[in-house]
């Protein structure tokens, strides 16, 4: 069944892939037809190139891969903590004892990272107009001599880049330890409640053992849905660059 299921998302979201990316394309392009001249010679032919490929790719991209595969890990968390419920009732809470940290530290982590996640994408823009419009223009720079300036220009956008980049990768540290510990703390708090109920001699031996399992089960799913929720924040602001042309 899980076969079945896995398959069909993914081709439902290779189909779905494939028209955004046409459909995206060509609105880019009508927008573009439709401004000024002088704002897009201002824009530069780097910033046009890194919206038209990169920033498509990272869309397509989302919508291809990262939608299916949360799709898929939310069904795998419903249907085992569904299979948790008819093993022991009880453990469906205790298994949830990891999500309140994990949503304090997941919103916290969204509230920060889509403007850190646009900005990047425009430094890796600018950064890209900059290596563009050099290795286009090479002889005038070279008549004029202005190589030097053209080197400090790329140094700086380069520099900036690295700075997001390393800004998105301190909120990544920030996040992920807290999320990791979030999955192993539900395992130990599973097996303190089972031996205290195997005590009392109220549960088997047999459903702690299959309700533990079911907890380390969840941990995957769990783990693959925040890890492309991270991944679909360059989707994200890749998105707002695309439709954000006219602005």
């Amino acid at each position: 069944v899980q076969t079945i299921f896995s398959y069909w998302t993914k081709v439902k979201a290779s189909v779905l892939g494939e028209f955004v990316l046409s459909s995206l394309r060509e609105r880019f392009l009508e927008r573009v037809v439709e401004l000024p001249p002088n704002v897009v010679e201002r824009a530069g032919s780097g910033e046009l190139l890194s919206r038209t490929t990169t920033d498509i790719d990272h869309i397509t991209w989302a919508v291809r891969d990262a939608f299916p595969i949360i799709t898929i890990c939310l069904v795998e968390i419903a249907s085992i903590f569904i299979a948790i419920g008819f093993t022991a009732p009880i453990f469906v809470a205790v298994v949830m004892i990891g999500f309140p940290v994990i949503y304090a530290v997941t919103r916290r982590y969204l509230r920060k990272s889509p403007q850190a996640y646009r900005v990047e994408s425009s430094s890796y823009a600018l950064m890209n107009s900059v290596l563009v419009e050099s290795a286009e223009s090479g002889r005038t720079i070279d008549a004029l001599s202005l190589g030097e300036d053209r080197i400090e220009r790329s140094d700086s956008a380069l520099g900036r880049w690295i700075e997001w980049e390393r800004y998105t990768l301190r909120l990544r540290t920030g996040w992920f330890p807290f999320v990791e510990i979030s999955y192993i703390f539900p395992l130990g708090v599973v097996l303190l409640v089972g031996a205290h109920f195997f005590n009392q001699g109220t549960m088997t031996i047999a459903q702690v053992t299959t309700c533990l399992l079911y907890a380390q089960m969840a941990i995957d799913p769990l783990e693959g849905i925040l890890w492309w929720i991270d991944e679909l924040q360059g989707g994200k602001a890749s998105l707002s660059r695309l439709l954000g042309i006219h602005e």
